[in-house]
């Protein structure tokens, strides 16, 4: 019989749990797009593509719009988190740049054990060099929509984070929005060579419903002509675990004592 309890308990939480993650009504998009002031075109766009992949296995092929030339590669992390790799295997040649960056969402989103995180996204510039002739500065916008959680309206805290290994010359700038709006103050990271150095932001607001979006923008200012930069930001959405999986959690004891009490009444009963 306890061993049924505990089974039944266990699966009263997971539905509780899997309920909070709800599926979203919406496409959800996943995108890498680059952008530099004068270059032809302003922007150029990856889109992640991973229909059909299972986690840890295989990818699929993709490319940039406006003819920009440059690999894409679409696939599932072992962690289930959708990966989106530009110019990892052919850097992109884009508005004087070279450029290679990885990214990954946790989109439609889900609640990570000890840390209350609702929503992750992850941004890595595996380099990013000024081959000269750059026009501007290099902006790289990674925007996840389709996080569906339920309950979350309440509010949410959302991290900012940019940190690094290499940045020769100028700077790099990150900010997170949430919807197009609610956005983080900007973390700046100057010039330091090699090594490695951080910074983050952070901003608490009222979310309202769900599906939400996630703009993890980065901007890579006078960086000097054979510079490199290899940096990393990280934009996070948390909550508190939804209130129906912690009433689960907090009644498993009760319940059990309940069990236990109409065992031991039952008991002499039974023996009468």
């Amino acid at each position: 019989m306890r061993k049924y309890l505990s089974k039944f308990l266990l699966l009263s939480a997971l539905a509780v749990l899997g309920a909070a993650v709800s599926a979203s009504s919406a496409v959800a998009s996943f995108t890498v797009t680059l952008s530099v002031p004068g270059a032809s075109p302003s922007s150029t766009v990856a889109t992640y593509n991973g229909s059909g992949l299972s986690p840890g296995v295989g990818s699929n092929s993709g490319s940039l719009s406006g003819g920009v030339t440059g690999s894409v590669l679409s696939k599932i992390a072992l962690n289930n988190r959708e990966t989106l790799d530009v110019g990892q295997s052919t850097a992109v040649n884009y508005g004087g740049y070279s450029i290679q960056v990885t990214a990954q969402s946790n989109t439609p989103g889900g609640f990570v054990p000890g840390s209350g995180i609702v929503a992750l996204q992850t941004a890595q510039t595996i380099s990013v060099t000024n081959l000269g002739g750059a026009t501007g500065s290099l902006t790289i916008d990674v925007m996840s929509d389709g996080f569906n959680i339920a309950n979350v309206g309440s509010g949410v805290f959302v991290t900012n984070s940019i940190s690094g290994t290499e940045l020769d010359t100028g700077s790099a700038t990150a900010v997170t929005t949430v919807n197009g709006g609610n956005a983080t103050p900007n973390a700046t990271l100057n010039a330091f060579g090699t090594g490695f150095a951080s910074t983050g932001t952070n901003n608490s607001f009222i979310l309202g419903a769900s599906p939400f979006s996630i703009d993890s923008i980065l901007t890579i200012q006078n960086l000097g002509v054979g510079s490199t930069a290899n940096l990393t930001w990280t934009s996070t959405v948390s909550a508190p675990a939804p209130a129906g999986l912690l009433l689960v959690l907090s009644g498993m004891p009760v319940s059990w004592l309940l069990y236990r009490t109409k065992r031991r009444q039952a008991g002499p009963a039974m023996a009468a």
